[in-house]
């Protein structure tokens, strides 16, 4: 089994005393530790009525920038981690690779006989555009007739997806099964070209 994430490796930041963030390796900032509260960098709808939105604002650009500024000068209080379980990390028949989906891995080619793409494939993250192309690459880096994809995503303690399967004449993906009413980007996998190689 291989597991793969742009982000494998990770700093965390002594931003200033009882502060400290978790930063990405370039120090993007992932997650903030304020006197042993959790305050995370992205927004969520809530957030207007809770009035979280101000203070991740004030974080963001507060702590954020710190952190970034620590980590590409490297100065300051700097640990590396992994941001990796430590169950996934014992386990012997799990591989972890970085990787960028956006970008063909020619090592990944026809090598997989199921795929799940889950939280990354949605239009909240990326423009139509860059979508197509993470679903060029992951088509790419299915074995063929047979394989599977399941593209999901996390919303409001359900998880929405799509499970596919690469029909038997490797000329397009079939819609194998729905969870929670199916993936919002189901519609742009169905449109994703296969290799020319699978048609029989």
């Amino acid at each position: 089994m291989v597991g793969t994430d742009i982000a494998i490796d990770g700093r965390l930041v002594k931003a200033y005393p009882g502060v400290r963030v978790l930063t990405d390796e370039a120090g993007h900032p992932l997650q903030y530790d304020v006197l042993g509260r959790v305050v995370r960098p992205w927004g969520r709808r809530a957030d207007y009525a809770t009035g979280m939105l101000a203070v991740r604002a004030l974080a963001n650009a507060w702590l954020g920038g710190r952190a970034q500024r620590l980590v590409q000068q490297g100065g300051g209080d700097i640990t590396p981690v992994r941001l990796i379980s430590p169950r996934v990390k014992a386990a012997s028949n799990v591989q972890i690779e970085k990787n960028d989906i956006f970008v063909d891995t020619p090592a990944f080619r026809h090598r997989f006989d199921f795929i799940r793409a889950c939280n990354i494939l949605n239009r909240g993250y990326f423009d139509e555009e860059a979508l197509r192309r993470a679903m060029a690459n992951i088509v790419r880096y299915l074995t063929g007739p047979g394989a599977f994809l399941l593209i999901a995503r996390s919303a409001r303690g359900c998880h929405v997806g799509t499970l596919f399967q690469v029909s038997a004449n490797g000329r397009f993906l079939d819609v194998v099964d729905r969870f929670c009413g199916g993936s919002e980007v189901e519609w742009l996998m169905l449109e994703t070209p296969l290799p020319e190689q699978w048609a029989i």
